[in-house]
């Protein structure tokens, strides 16, 4: 038999063990979430009450919706979704926001530095909503693996799966009405992003939840 042949074999043999393994354990549970801190720094939030039928769409139990607002006035919305290795069902950004009134005019990737060294790729999109023109940065979270990219994601979940080891994965999104120019409100965004990126990892990361 061919080696290579053998080889896709062999990983598409493991590949659905490891799918039909983690379609017949316990799911995780992120009850955590919900407990996402109100005031972070400066940023006062508010909830924004979601109904089941949003819960439904997005396949998850776990979600929530928020506006932050800082000192100067400036708001922030905030959108967290999260799933575990059973259950993960992300849609693509331009896509959910164009299913509710948005279109979508351009698409972006680009690095943000966080935590004075590191930079990570963060999606943007510039969307219009009733002529309003928003800015949205977001980014999926594995764990401690960040990335704009949902194949990227997918793949890591699946390598993880192979090895048999439970994950989950978080959907991060930051909104904002553009004001005065958007290379202004980007660096609203990437402020209050700052701010709350490592608050993130504390309520998505598969370890910490079980704390």
């Amino acid at each position: 038999m061919n080696k290579k042949y053998l080889i896709v074999v062999i990983l598409t043999l493991a590949a659905s063990l490891a799918v039909f393994r983690v379609h017949n354990i316990e799911s995780i549970k992120n009850e955590k979430l919900f407990s996402f801190p109100l005031q972070i720094g400066e940023w006062s939030g508010k909830n924004i009450p979601m109904e089941d039928w949003v819960f439904k769409s997005l396949e998850t139990p776990y979600g929530i919706l928020r506006d932050y607002r800082s000192p100067d006035g400036e708001t922030v919305n905030l959108a967290i979704t999260w799933y575990d290795d059973k259950e993960v069902a992300f849609h693509a950004p331009e896509a959910c926001l164009g299913g509710v009134g948005n279109k979508v005019k351009e698409k972006s990737i680009y690095h943000v530095k966080i935590n004075g060294y590191q930079d990570y790729p963060i999606g943007k999109l510039l969307v219009e909503r009733n002529k309003v023109r928003l800015l949205v940065l977001y980014y999926f979270v594995n764990d401690s693996y960040i990335t704009p990219n949902q194949a990227k994601l997918r793949t890591r979940i699946l390598l993880k799966r192979l090895q048999f080891k439970r994950t989950s994965a978080a959907f991060v999104r930051l909104m904002m009405p553009i004001i005065k120019n958007q290379e202004y409100t980007r660096k609203v965004l990437e402020r209050y992003l700052r701010v709350i990126f490592p608050i993130v990892m504390e309520y998505t990361d598969t370890e910490k939840i079980k704390l």
